[in-house]
């Protein structure tokens, strides 16, 4: 059950990118995959929206720009100029003098407040992306917050590694997971 919720995408509230791990492959493996841009899905995010930049079809779901690949759809990095209503949830904002940008998973957007979007747009100059959390987050029913490192799982339990101690957790003890965003 675990395991196909997690595919699906449902069980966790808020994802970085998509993390649809394939039998036989590791979270790293899946990390390092998301990094370049270069995920290939049969099916888009059910929330996803279209966006058009120039005569390009993209699509876009929490975060992430999508085209049309030859098995379904590929990601790729995010398209300058691509107008989105919502940002991702994670996003954080940084502050170059009096303008904030908002920046997510090596993107950075501009709100335009009569259009009353964000747009995609070159990062700063002479500005490095901020820090973000390197841990996976797990909350508990009992009301605990785990910070570490999703390791694995069976359809009744997720191991995950705190510490350097790899703990097996019953999934009807996990509100959610939080994956981090994929390191360099």
């Amino acid at each position: 059950m675990f395991r196909k919720l997690f595919q699906a995408g449902l069980l966790v509230g808020l994802v970085a990118a998509p993390m649809l791990i394939q039998p036989g492959e590791t979270i790293a493996q899946r990390r390092a995959t998301v990094v370049r841009h270069r995920v290939e899905v049969t099916r888009l995010p059910r929330e996803r929206t279209r966006v058009v930049v120039g005569d390009r079809e993209f699509f876009y779901a929490r975060g992430v720009f999508y085209r049309t690949g030859s098995k379904g759809f590929v990601t790729v990095a995010a398209p300058l100029g691509a107008r989105i209503r919502v940002l991702p949830i994670g996003y954080l904002t940084v502050r170059i003098g009096a303008v904030p940008y908002y920046y997510y998973y090596g993107t950075y957007y501009r709100f335009d407040p009569a259009a009353k979007v964000y747009t995609v747009v070159n990062p700063p100059a002479g500005v490095n992306p901020p820090p973000v959390n390197t841990l996976d987050k797990m909350e508990l029913v009992d009301g605990r917050t785990l910070e570490g490192t999703y390791v694995g799982g069976t359809k009744s339990t997720v191991q995950f590694e705190v510490d350097g101690a790899i703990q097996e957790i019953p999934v009807e003890q996990i509100i959610s997971i939080v994956f981090a965003p994929p390191g360099d």
